[in-house]
């Protein structure tokens, strides 16, 4: 066995050792909770992650999201999602999702402990609250509005509209 074998072995190892690592299950789940909750500002739970990298797939279980307004609430609160790529598919440079699943989605339900984040001192000094936060749902919809300017829309005319019109009135009349 020459140098060259050695050397593809020893850094095929190591790579598969470090994708092990990096999608750890236990990575993956502090992942998405401390994501969720930076995002939500309120306590996001996982109860178990699984992630599997021969099939490409994750299995989240037991997924809890805060009401921000009422920390004894959970926003949503999901059974298992499920998602799984083909593999075939990715190594020609394509996404296919085989499995995309959200199972046991219930809405306002009652936490088992208090889901309030504590934050610093000098976090509430920096950033002043009003008396009430909008919930995440309602900050998401003023967002999107904010966006897709909405409202700018629905109360006036659409351009597409506006050209038609104007080609309609300096029409010839022939047809």
């Amino acid at each position: 066995m020459n140098w060259i074998n050695v050397i593809i072995l020893v850094i095929g190892s190591v790579g598969t050792i470090s994708l092990e690592i990096l999608c750890s299950p236990l990575l993956v789940k502090w992942a998405i909770e401390t994501g969720g909750t930076a995002l939500v500002g309120a306590k996001v739970d996982v109860g178990a992650a699984t992630v599997r990298i021969h099939d490409i797939s994750v299995d989240l279980t037991r997924l809890e999201v805060t009401d921000v307004n009422n920390t004894q609430n959970n926003i949503v609160d999901i059974g298992r999602i499920r998602l799984a790529l083909n593999l075939n598919a990715l190594l020609e440079s394509k996404t296919i999702i085989d499995v995309a699943a959200v199972e046991n989605i219930r809405l306002n339900t009652k936490r088992r402990y208090d889901g309030r984040v504590w934050r610093t001192r000098s976090a509430a000094a920096k950033k002043p609250e009003a008396s009430r936060r909008p919930s995440f749902a309602e900050g998401a919809m003023d967002t999107a509005k904010k966006k897709l300017e909405i409202d700018s829309l629905l109360k006036g005319e659409l351009a597409s509209v506006k050209d038609d019109r104007s080609l309609e009135a300096s029409s010839t009349g022939v047809t």
